[in-house]
């Protein structure tokens, strides 16, 4: 429950106000209710989550930010918690190249084997409410949770409320209104 600021300068990857970097299987890292935002135009990501596991982010509110608002990077992150989180006012076009790069800013890049609930993205020029890909986890684990996306919404997206690009799993109660 605390405030990120405009931290994580622009054009820097890696420089986000949080990142969880590389930290393999991480039961207790939790990001819960904080506000995560930039005041003097567009900045950062909100939260990006690299090659690490079992992360929850749940419950926050970012407002802000050129690139992903909510990211999965490498798609070697599963198990995590993406839930009740509300991006606003995400803004493309991606200043630096990713790897796997789809398509255009997203308020949320998230993979399967992950749980994605209850999320919602508001306006900006992000081309993407939601984009949901594969994992990329080799072995798949044998407790990694079925690809689920429940209770979405993307009000005032650039083009696309939500992109599946994956087969199988659960969609449920997803709602794209007024976007491009």
């Amino acid at each position: 429950y605390v405030e990120f600021r405009d931290l994580g300068p622009r054009a820097k990857l890696g420089r986000y106000p949080v990142h969880y970097h590389m930290m393999g299987c991480s039961p207790f890292c939790r990001v819960n209710g904080c506000s995560i935002w930039s005041s003097m135009g567009a900045g950062s990501r909100f939260v990006s989550v690299h090659a690490t596991s079992d992360v929850r982010v749940t419950n926050n509110v970012g407002l802000r930010c050129v690139r992903h608002g909510f990211f999965s990077e490498t798609g070697r992150e599963a198990g995590n918690t993406w839930a009740g989180n509300l991006a606003v006012d995400v803004r493309g076009p991606e200043e630096l190249t990713v790897a796997d790069q789809v398509g255009g800013t997203h308020h949320y890049w998230l993979r399967s084997g992950s749980t994605n609930k209850g999320n919602v993205a508001i306006g900006g020029t992000a081309k993407f409410g939601m984009l949901a890909l594969p994992h990329k986890v080799k072995p798949v684990p044998a407790n990694l949770p079925p690809f689920e996306i429940a209770d979405f919404r993307a009000y005032g997206v650039a083009e696309y409320g939500g992109w599946i690009g994956q087969d199988g799993g659960t969609v449920s109660n997803l709602v794209s209104t007024y976007c491009g």
